[in-house]
């Protein structure tokens, strides 16, 4: 089992509106876990990785396109079973959740709520931890420095001590 850590936020463009807490809270309400890369081409894959190549070259950000090949890759790259440790940026509560699927899906398109998600994968437990006191009970946040994304979180102190938390929080029902 890997643990992971996501370091979401909004990267759209200047003017246009930020919806990163709508899409958080429709991914946790509908137990996926997801990045973005929204309004492109999503039928396949590969269509998927060109139309952001395109879009980033495009918007003369071509330095993006390598972030978003690395960012989808570590997306693709967690399994059923790993853990992912993911904070809710609009009201700092951190979610442990661990992922029910090595497949992951493209396209989320909910036009009632106006959310487009370029990739998911599926939950099977989630636990929420209220403020980052009481993960830093436990867990040392500054120990983890969110360079991308997402990272693989290598450092077996953190690993031992987020599957311990992990395993007492389900245990608790939290």
């Amino acid at each position: 089992m890997k643990i992971w850590y996501m370091n979401l936020k909004d990267n759209r463009g200047e003017g246009i509106p930020d919806a990163s807490s709508e899409k958080f809270e429709y991914c946790m309400l509908h137990n996926i876990i997801a990045i973005g890369w929204a309004n492109a081409q999503k039928d396949n894959e590969d269509n998927y990785i060109e139309e952001n190549k395109k879009r980033y070259k495009t918007a003369s950000q071509p330095e993006r396109i390598k972030d978003f090949l690395y960012a989808f890759n570590e997306f693709k790259a967690i399994e059923a079973g790993d853990l992912v440790l993911i904070r809710n940026s609009d009201n700092e509560k951190y979610y442990l959740l661990q992922i029910a699927e090595k497949d992951f899906h493209i396209s989320v398109k909910d036009k009632l709520k106006d959310i487009d998600i370029g990739c998911y994968k599926r939950i099977e437990k989630k636990v929420c931890i209220e403020t980052a006191a009481e993960v830093n009970q436990v867990i040392d946040l500054r120990k983890i420095v969110p360079l991308r994304t997402i990272q693989q979180i290598c450092n077996p102190e953190l690993q031992v001590a987020i599957r311990e938390l992990f395993k007492r929080m389900v245990a608790e029902g939290a």
